[in-house]
This record gives C-alpha cells, sequence and structure tokens, in this order.
C-alpha cells in the first residue's frame, strides 16, 4: 500500500452516475496516519498528530 501523507493530492476514479465509466479526479487525504492505522480512537495522544 502507498503511504499517503496528510495533504498529499492523488488522482481517484471517480463513477459517472451511470456507473459505466469512471473518470479521474484529483483529491486531497485529511486523514492522518494516526487515525488510518487506529490510535485515534485508542491512543487520543497520538490524536491530534495532523
Amino acid at each position: 500500500m502507498t503511504p499517503y501523507k496528510f495533504g498529499n493530492v492523488v488522482l481517484v476514479s471517480f463513477p459517472f452516475t451511470n456507473l459505466k465509466a469512471t473518470k479521474k479526479r484529483p483529491a486531497v487525504i485529511i486523514s492522518s496516519r494516526c487515525y488510518f492505522n487506529g490510535y485515534y480512537q485508542s491512543d487520543q495522544k497520538h490524536a491530534n498528530n495532523w
């Protein structure tokens, strides 16, 4: 898995409403690594490490 970081811009395939095709659109990573790894709820000292 690619290690994305807060603030990274990535390309994501978004489907059209008919779900028959997709188009790549930019998206910004807004989740922290601590949250992704499950530390957010179990270890509050890491909760604000954005």
